[in-house]
């Protein structure tokens, strides 16, 4: 991240979003949209060109916001022509931007179940170049990850230690926004961050970085960062 780059803390994050729906007239679904084509081009990128095997893009998705970026990115990733699917860990809740999101994404046959996919997903991982993308927890987890959860957390560190690329979307799942510390201990380690708007508080942590790979950030349809900072 560049010196001095400017950060946003949860309560920043949050108000920014606000102020885009509420002060702008920019529909949530439409900022959503944004962050998701950011996440899918960078993605993308995630191995070089030419690098040998097919990809396979895997998003692990959240019932919230962050898994509605995923199952979104993941549709833009199958529009370009990648086989890419969406991992459901629990349904959003209804009449939400990202119940929209994983209905059209299970429309055009891209959502999977995490427990009965990821058997095949280990499989394909000696064949194939594999980008999971983290779209478990967002900037909102103030608590650790236990139980199913953190299974799922340590199956994308798993299949990263097998030789596959990890995308966190907005923050590494586990990371507590604000201090960049694992919560618990358990937390995605992601070779790239896309992160929105404006890096968050905690990724000024020097102890954050091998848990953040990369630090990428995409608009997502409002203004830069420095003229809501």
């Amino acid at each position: 991240m560049p010196e001095g780059a400017i950060h946003f803390s949860r309560s920043r994050a949050r108000a920014y979003d606000a102020w885009c729906m509420r002060e702008l007239g920019i529909p949530g679904i439409l900022l959503m949209e944004a962050a998701a084509a950011g996440i899918a081009a960078e993605s993308a990128r995630a191995w070089p060109a030419g690098a040998g095997a097919p990809q396979l893009f895997v998003a692990v998705c959240g019932p919230g916001h962050n898994g509605g970026d995923g199952y979104a990115a993941i549709r833009h990733l199958h529009s370009r022509g990648a086989e890419a699917i969406a991992l459901e860990t629990l349904a959003p809740r209804a009449d939400t931007d990202a119940a929209l999101q994983h209905g059209i994404a299970t429309r055009l046959g891209l959502v999977r179940s995490f427990a009965a996919a990821t058997p095949e997903i280990e499989c394909a991982a000696a064949t194939r170049r594999i980008v999971i993308i983290d779209a478990l927890f967002g900037t909102g987890l103030d608590r650790p990850l236990a139980g199913l959860d953190a299974v799922r957390v340590n199956w994308i560190n798993s299949m990263r230690s097998r030789g596959a690329k990890v995308v966190a979307v907005d923050i590494p799942s586990g990371m507590e926004c604000d201090t960049g510390e694992a919560l618990g201990g358990t937390c995605v380690e992601a070779d790239i961050t896309v992160t929105m708007v404006a890096p968050k508080a905690g990724m000024a942590n020097p102890a954050a970085a091998r848990l953040l790979g990369t630090v990428v950030a995409v608009p997502i349809g409002g203004p830069p960062a420095a003229q809501f900072a």
